[in-house]
């Protein structure tokens, strides 16, 4: 079976302007995740949906697959579903839509290559249709019942009526999606109805609380390069001869191969 990455980076972003190509740890925010995928040993293909010919230019650089992201998939109201879809039915050959996607979010780059080769594993040992990853979570949410402004407010995950338990008490296992990675059989999603990532027997790949962290705001930004480089990110690249890039290689377009190395 044929397993492809798919990573969408579009060039606006409200929350940070210009992430995917803005510096993060000495390089481009959405070079950390083509170089993860480019690695992992179980993906086949990576291709890079992108409105930005910049984007597109370093993913064909890197070795991997660039598909020019269309007006109506980079609007702000665009799901990355609809993203899914337009490379599926434009930009991927009919004869491999049989196939399982492992779908990497640049604004998640506390991953390596290892992670995604650990989820795809699970997923087939655990006879998955799709799989999140997320962090264990063991905290307490409040939310509003009402409109904006009432303060009818109620918990979630534990009830009032009966003694507030403690967080080790807590007696089935709770997960935050981290959106790190997201892994589904392409056949059955193409018949989700609306489009969704995750459907029918859902596994989960749990990873270490650090990699809570998504990148949506400054501040955000500021936290995990920080967490990032406590945790010892450091990239260094093989280089080696290759034939330019085409599925299945991972060579840049230059001819020289890469792989990311991750300690």
């Amino acid at each position: 079976m044929t397993t492809i990455a798919i990573i969408p980076a579009r060039k606006g972003s409200k929350g940070i302007p210009g992430k995917n190509v803005r510096p993060f740890l000495g390089k481009p925010l959405v070079q950390w995740t083509i170089e993860q995928a480019l690695s992992a040993r179980g993906i086949d293909d990576v291709w890079v949906s992108s409105d930005w010919p910049e984007v597109r230019e370093l993913a064909d650089r890197l070795g991997a697959c660039s598909y020019p992201r269309s007006k109506r998939t980079a609007r702000d109201e665009a799901t990355t579903e609809s993203v899914i879809d337009e490379l599926l039915y434009g930009g991927y050959p009919e004869e491999l839509k049989s196939t399982r996607v492992v779908l990497l979010q640049p604004t998640s780059p506390n991953r390596t290559a290892e992670d995604i080769d650990s989820a795809l594993s699970l997923y087939e040992e655990g006879g998955y249709d799709s799989l999140f990853s997320a962090i264990r979570f063991d905290r307490f949410l409040w939310w509003q019942r009402g409109p904006k402004g009432d303060h009818h407010i109620g918990p979630l995950n534990y009830t009032l009526r009966n003694k507030r338990p403690r967080r080790q008490d807590i007696e089935y296992p709770q997960w935050l999606e981290n959106g790190s990675i997201y892994i589904f059989g392409v056949e059955q999603y193409m018949q989700t109805k609306p489009r969704n990532r995750l459907f029918g027997n859902i596994g989960v790949y749990e990873m270490e609380g650090w990699t809570q962290f998504e990148l949506d705001t400054e501040e955000d930004w500021d936290i995990m390069e920080k967490v990032m480089q406590n945790q010892g990110y450091i990239c260094h690249c093989i280089i080696g001869q290759g034939e330019g890039c085409k599925h299945g290689n991972r060579v840049t377009s230059d001819g020289l191969y890469v792989r990311a190395i991750y300690d």
